[in-house]
């Protein structure tokens, strides 16, 4: 009887450590597997430390207010990009202040639409909704202290059937310039009296084939 016991208590020990072998073999396999698939379609899962950096530096450098960071990504159809989009408070009056950004399509190369953002995309939708529809990013006003900044993601996931060209988006920032007004996001735009750090940034999306 105390033999059988044995046999069943070294039978079930083996199995826990087959079992304990076989998740450790699952956790690096889909770990590998996550980043072949991000090879082969250039996925990305957040901001780059590159670009973080880049936004940083040029902000601890240059008396600059509003930047962008990669101006001038490349994206394959069917792939998503981030991009990074800094406010940097030194406004004059020391204080902190509220800020919103807004990403807004306003042009395309002439082998996509010759006549700008007149043609129609796929699926019968204006070349400006189908652009739009790529952008994912924060609308709420974010608060900024006084000589600090704040990075926002802005992620761009590309259509499978999207043609190849650049598609050119203006970024624009506000900020509560009237006391007690906070920024909206959606009225934030290239001729909103509220802009924050003069005219609009430019991201140029080059989707290639």
């Amino acid at each position: 009887m105390a033999h059988q016991k044995k046999g069943d208590f070294q039978l079930s020990l083996g199995f826990i450590i087959s079992v304990v072998f076989a998740i450790v073999l699952l956790s690096v396999a889909i770990v590998w597997l996550r980043g072949a698939v991000e090879d082969i379609t250039g996925l990305t899962t957040g901001l780059s430390q590159e670009a973080r950096q880049a936004l940083t530096n040029t902000f601890r450098t240059e008396k600059t207010t509003f930047n962008v960071y990669p101006t001038r990504p490349e994206v394959k159809p069917g792939a998503r990009v981030v991009v990074g989009v800094g406010v940097n408070n030194i406004a004059s009056d020391g204080l902190s202040h509220l800020y919103a950004i807004n990403i807004i399509p306003s042009a395309v190369s002439e082998n996509i639409c010759a006549n700008g953002l007149t043609c129609t995309a796929s699926g019968g939708k204006t070349l400006t909704s189908f652009m739009k529809g790529w952008t994912t990013f924060s609308t709420a006003a974010q608060r900024v202290t006084i000589n600090n900044n704040f990075i926002y993601e802005v992620s761009f996931t590309i259509p499978p059937e999207t043609v190849k060209g650049t598609y050119i988006f203006d970024v624009v920032s506000c900020y509560d310039k009237v006391t007690g007004a906070t920024p909206s996001s959606s009225q934030c735009t290239t001729v909103s009296e509220n802009q924050w750090g003069g005219s609009a940034q430019q991201i140029l999306m080059e989707v290639t084939s």
